[in-house]
């Protein structure tokens, strides 16, 4: 009886130990691997989605789970180019899927490539086809659960884009103001025009004229400040352009409801 029991046990706790260990760049990934691999897969996310990314460091603890896993998502944040040949150093058994591989990105005003794809509904479908991808190739006695998982994550992607769609209808067109340069995929998906703040160094009293001019021609009266790292400089500029700080908090852990909220802040910017 005893002996039935301590196996019972270690059988048990061999299936919570079989979890398939995913690691991804930035939390709205984390979002994609866990609607597609419910309670099969396990997530450890390296950065916040809002951050300089270039500069991040990941913690120890999250270094130390890559010796654990099976499966890494890139998307192409800042950080992964300091950090993923390191990765791949200390965890030869991961095997790496480039998750934004195929989208397009857009083009920030200095010409580089825009990296904060998780606001663009399409993007979301990009990485989610590959996150489906790689867990099904990694587990694929669960191929059949990842899939229909998938099929139903597409869907509810495009019932959020939908959604979003009919709330900023009214706006297609208008302008509104940014800092640092965030939402461009927003602004590409929903039809509308963000006025960039993405200075070099400090704004010469040039700059500030024309970008004053440009957003009161526009009837712009918000700044939105997506990281509060900027608020000091966010509310010096503020005052010069005679616009308020709106400096937006959003719940990155769960697409649906940062993209509900990054359309609040929006619909309330335009009023």
């Amino acid at each position: 009886m005893i002996r039935s029991l301590f196996f019972l046990l270690a059988l048990s706790f061999s299936f919570a130990q079989a979890k398939l260990l995913v690691v991804v760049s930035v939390p709205p990934q984390a979002w994609i691997a866990k609607e597609i691999g419910g309670d099969l897969v396990e997530v450890v996310t390296i950065a916040p989605s809002v951050v300089s990314s270039s500069a991040y460091e990941p913690k120890q603890s999250q270094i130390a789970a890559l010796a654990k896993a099976s499966v890494y998502m890139s998307c192409g944040a800042e950080f992964e180019k300091n950090w993923l040949d390191r990765f791949a150093a200390a965890a030869p058994q991961m095997k790496f899927y480039a998750a934004d591989g195929g989208f397009t990105k857009l083009k920030t005003i200095t010409g580089t490539d825009d990296t904060r794809i998780w606001y663009s509904a399409l993007a979301m479908r990009t990485m989610a086809q590959a996150t489906m991808r790689a867990l099904s190739e990694s587990d694929p006695s669960n191929m059949g659960k990842y899939q229909i998982n998938g099929m139903k994550l597409f869907q509810k992607i495009d019932r959020i884009k939908s959604n979003i769609m009919s709330q900023l209808a009214a706006y297609h067109n208008k302008a509104f103001l940014a800092y640092p340069a965030a939402f461009s995929y927003i602004a590409n998906d929903y039809r509308l025009r963000q006025i960039a703040i993405n200075f070099k160094g400090e704004p010469r009293p040039s700059d500030i004229a024309q970008l004053k001019s440009a957003i009161q021609s526009e009837g712009v009266t918000t700044m939105l400040v997506e990281d509060e790292s900027y608020a000091k400089s966010a509310n010096a500029l503020a005052k010069e352009l005679g616009v308020h700080v709106e400096t937006i908090a959003l719940p990155d852990d769960d697409w649906e409801a940062m993209m509900n909220a990054v359309t609040v802040y929006l619909v309330n910017a335009f009023n």
